[in-house]
């Protein structure tokens, strides 16, 4: 626990500095952070080019803003929202977002639960249900489709979606599970 207390007061003071122009403790602050905002920009977008080109923006957002920073939440969560912002204004931008692909960040196929030697063909497969997946949250609204990635890939509590969202809390389950339910709908033929 105290371990905890010297990193939030480390961070705090990364912030106050950060905020007064030291551009080292802005360094800290995006050395920190940089691989979370990417993965979770990564997943909005599914386009690696893109998400590094987003990530860069958000922290140069967030070095504009940082004197509006109030620390009425967490630094994360305030950046998150600025990721947030940028992916869902990129995706507006960009018509052609929903063409999702099943590759995984890393390039690596899927593991085989069975962990006996996968055949070609199972590979296939996997990449073909993985893509489906893929394709089918990509048509979810954005009301439905991003409270479930936040929550099902990015592993946030409902308390934290919801304030990143600026939604209460029933909403935030209440779309969640209705983003699970079309997706259900979306690929009965594909997962049995």
């Amino acid at each position: 626990m105290e371990s905890n207390l010297n990193a939030d007061s480390n961070e705090l003071q990364l912030i106050q500095a950060a905020k007064q122009g030291n551009l080292q403790a802005f360094d800290q602050l995006v050395l920190r952070y940089q691989d979370k905002i990417y993965s979770t920009i990564f997943r909005l977008v599914a386009h690696q080019e893109d998400a590094f080109d987003l990530t860069q923006e958000v922290f140069l957002r967030a070095y504009r803003f940082l004197g509006g920073f109030q620390q009425n939440s967490s630094f994360y969560t305030w950046l998150f929202r600025i990721a947030l912002n940028v992916a869902i204004n990129f995706q507006r931008k960009k018509k052609d977002f929903y063409s999702l692909h099943a590759n995984t960040e890393d390039g690596k196929e899927p593991q085989n639960p069975n962990k006996r030697q996968p055949t070609p063909s199972f590979y296939l497969e996997q990449k073909e249900v993985y893509t489906k997946i893929y394709q089918a949250i990509a048509q979810l609204k954005d009301e439905f489709r991003i409270p479930l990635i936040l929550r099902d890939i990015e592993g946030l509590e409902y308390e934290e979606i919801s304030n990143l969202l600026s939604v209460p809390k029933g909403t935030v389950k209440s779309r969640i599970h209705r983003a699970r339910e079309q997706l259900k709908e979306k690929l009965k033929d594909v997962i049995p």
